[in-house]
């Protein structure tokens, strides 16, 4: 019967040019009394209380027998659906009408509760002032302002599967999200869930009990806790960047969670955010560590169990294993103890247990059996999926218990940052060469020892127990060389990384030259049978040089440099005046590289360039470098090439010459150690023919552990490698990517 009623009254263009049909010895009608309330409803351009009217007088004054359709079990229900159904029909002819209609209540209900919120908010100021209770005016005004509830009651367009019960419900989660983020929006640091639950209370809840007299309520909407996570899940970048300070909004967070269960809501927000704003190569990657260590902070917060983590973290996890200094800044990180940090700290925890003991293969995360302690069989934190088992379909095992053991897991091997934790190690005692305190860094390795085991870290022992011993040796050769202004460090080459070299050829000024071998026979007779090599480009000099400056005056000059450099400024204590040629000559080194490292002399003011005029054998004027005090009518080219000097980059072997960069030469140690595998890659070839890179990566892991050597390289630390052996026409790689035997090596 309702679809009938509905089909006839959608079928004409007005209602008016439809009336029923009657049925039986029911009397012909030919208008019908609610098809004139909706029309002029609709026609109706005053408040919606005025028009609510017009529907509810209807309601009332119309007469049973002008319904033929029975639509209730009361003749008041048939009315309401009736009413309903024509109110249907008229808007639904137009889209537009259709989102007006229920716009218009959207607002009117909304501002409804605006205005009643702020009667509440009045009523406990003045309470709070005058502290008297309300008289029955405020009550009877009250009332006043619900008189167009009792019309929508009449209606029944408020109950379930009412006309306007999903626009109440929607009109008041807009109002309560909108309080709620107006009230705690980015403010971590005090806790605010307990003033919205009072406000809910006191406003919403009362507001809601008026239009609903019956034991019909609203609870489905009735929650700012649901809008308060609704908001925090959009904050929640923010929260982990403030950590620590924003424990007091996580830890409130957590325990609305266990009321929502909006846990993968809360997840899926920050993994979105955290792979939007960090896996990009703009963002600086220890930033990038630093947001993933509060990320596991603050989801440890909210989950003990890590199935948040592993769930949140993957993505980041991933980027940062495809970083190339992902390695090394963690390292720094964890050794910086001037700046402390959560690493450093991390580090020094009483309680860490040694990655041995919790550490898994990336390639075998999260495929582990059972452990037993004992007798008994471990159990993991109490997780969120006891009380939503559909929460996660994957989840960690909780196993890392802490940060630097999920760090090292990116990359599944201890042995790379092992490796780096050499290498900076190297650089930094080497830095100074005339600074012998190692406390802080046997400090650090100590803690490291706990850590990745005293084994691992049996080279770096070595390395800083030679530079306790080069102290001790420095003073055992003073004491017989009195006049001896050398200090040396003596290394162990073995268990040091590949160090800085200067070129074979090049021959240092007699005087220094003179003052190092002294030295290092000295050396040899007390260490009988070993012998100094020096490593020249690691050394410093301190020069102090009488120069004239301009106005003839003697100025004393102290400089710190390189052996290298040292040994070209002293030519000039033997003759006056020298060419790039003849400096070449004398000390064994390209004419380019002396013209490079004579920049530092010129850029400092010890040295500047004259022209000469052409000599017999070239008709081309000639420069010369003399002091800067020096006296020549001839002019001058030092500025130019001043400026030149400071525009270009010395290539690595410059830098090397000029003593410039740091101690360690990391392209030669990872050359080094990738030289290893040569062998195990053409023998693979060989044997297998053309491999990609991933096959090649995945055989070197499984063949090469277990033996001496241990393969713990990247994926583009192994790419790098292959298209050096490409270059040395050892491999060749073709167009899709797979390597090969060189032609020529076949």
């Amino acid at each position: 019967s309702l679809e009938k009623f509905v089909g006839e009254m959608t079928a004409s263009t007005t209602l008016k040019d439809q009336p029923f049909v009657s049925r039986g010895n029911a009397p012909s009608i030919s208008w019908h009394p609610l098809v004139d309330a909706v029309e002029e409803y609709m026609s109706n351009e005053g408040d919606i209380p005025d028009r609510l009217k017009i529907l509810a007088n209807a309601i009332e004054k119309v007469d049973q027998k002008f319904l033929h359709y029975r639509f209730g079990t009361t003749p008041l229900e048939s009315k309401r659906v009736a009413l309903a159904s024509c109110v249907m029909a008229r808007i639904s002819k137009s889209a537009r009408v259709t989102k007006m209609f229920y716009q218009s209540f959207h607002s009117f209900f909304r501002e409804q509760l605006e205005v009643f919120k702020n009667k509440v908010a009045m009523s406990q100021e003045e309470d709070e002032n005058e502290g008297e209770p309300e008289d029955n005016n405020q009550e009877n005004e009250d009332s006043d302002d619900f008189l167009w509830q009792k019309d929508l009651e009449v209606l029944g367009w408020l109950r379930k599967g009412g006309l306007l019960r999903e626009t109440l419900t929607k009109a008041i989660d807009e109002s309560i999200l909108m309080h709620v983020k107006e009230t705690i929006a980015f403010e971590f640091e005090n806790p605010m869930f307990e003033s919205l639950r009072e406000w809910q209370e006191q406003v919403v809840r009362p507001w809601v009990q008026k239009l609903m007299s019956t034991d019909d309520d609203l609870e489905d909407c009735l929650t700012v806790a649901r809008a308060y996570v609704t908001v925090r899940k959009e904050e929640i970048f923010d929260m982990v960047a403030d950590y620590p300070d924003s424990i007091p909004t996580i830890k409130e967070l957590q325990s609305v969670l266990m009321i929502t269960h909006m846990h993968r809501t809360v997840a899926d927000a920050l993994r979105e955010t955290l792979i939007r704003r960090l896996n990009h190569t703009g963002a600086n990657t220890l930033q990038i560590i630093d947001v993933y260590i509060n990320t596991i902070k603050v989801l440890r917060i909210l989950d003990p169990s890590d199935h948040l983590l592993t769930r949140v973290a993957e993505p980041v996890r991933q980027y940062l294993q495809g970083r190339q200094d992902t390695v090394r800044c963690i390292i720094a990180s964890l050794t910086n103890a001037e700046q402390g940090g959560d690493l450093y700290e991390e580090l020094k925890r009483q309680d860490a247990k040694p990655l041995e003991d919790i550490t898994l293969d990336s390639d075998d995360e999260g495929d582990c059996l059972p452990d037993y302690v004992g007798n008994q069989l471990w159990q993991p934190p109490p997780s969120i999926q006891q009380t939503h088992p559909s929460f996660l379909n994957r989840g960690g095992s909780g196993k890392n218990s802490d940060i630097l053991a999920m760090l090292v897991s990116i990359y599944g091997s201890k042995e790379l940052f092992v490796n780096e934790y050499r290498l900076m190690l190297a650089d930094k005692l080497l830095s100074s060469t005339t600074d012998y305190n190692t406390d802080q860094q046997v400090h650090t390795l100590e803690l490291l020892k706990l850590r990745f085991g005293e084994l691992s870290m049996r080279a770096c022992e070595i390395m800083l127990k030679d530079i306790n011993d080069s102290k001790r040796t420095n003073t055992n050769i003073r004491s017989f060389l009195q006049d001896s202004v050398v200090d040396a460090i003596m290394l162990s080459h073995i268990f040091w990384p590949a160090l800085q070299r200067e070129p074979a050829a090049l021959k240092h000024h007699p005087r220094l030259q003179y003052m190092l071998d002294t030295f290092g026979q000295e050396y040899g007779r007390l260490k009988n049978p070993r012998k100094l090599e020096w490593l020249y480009p690691l050394g410093t000099v301190e020069l102090e040089l009488d120069v004239v400056d301009a106005g003839g005056h003697t100025v004393t000059k102290n400089i710190e440099c390189s052996p290298p450099l040292a040994s070209l400024i002293l030519h000039f204590s033997d003759r006056s005046q020298w060419t790039a040629q003849d400096l070449s000559n004398e000390m064994g080194v390209p004419i380019h590289m002396i013209q490079k490292q004579m920049s530092f002399w010129i850029n400092t003011r010890v040295v500047k360039v004259i022209i000469l005029p052409p000599d017999e054998s070239s008709t081309k004027t000639r420069m010369a470098y003399v002091l800067a005090g020096h006296r020549d009518d001839k002019s001058e080219a030092s500025q130019a090439l001043r400026h030149s000097a400071s525009s270009d980059s010395p290539n690595i072997h410059e830098e090397h010459f000029m003593g410039g960069g740091g101690a360690v030469s990391f392209t030669a140690h990872e050359e080094q150690e990738m030289e290893m595998f040569t062998s195990y890659i053409v023998g693979m070839l060989t044997n297998l023919g053309q491999l990609p890179l991933k096959t090649i990566h995945n055989n070197l892991k499984m063949f090469v552990t277990g033996s001496d050597v241990k393969y713990s390289k990247t994926p583009q630390q192994l790419s790098a490698f292959l298209q050096h052996l490409c270059r040395q026409e050892t491999l060749e790689c073709g167009p899709d990517g797979m390597y090969s035997l060189c032609r020529r090596k076949r």
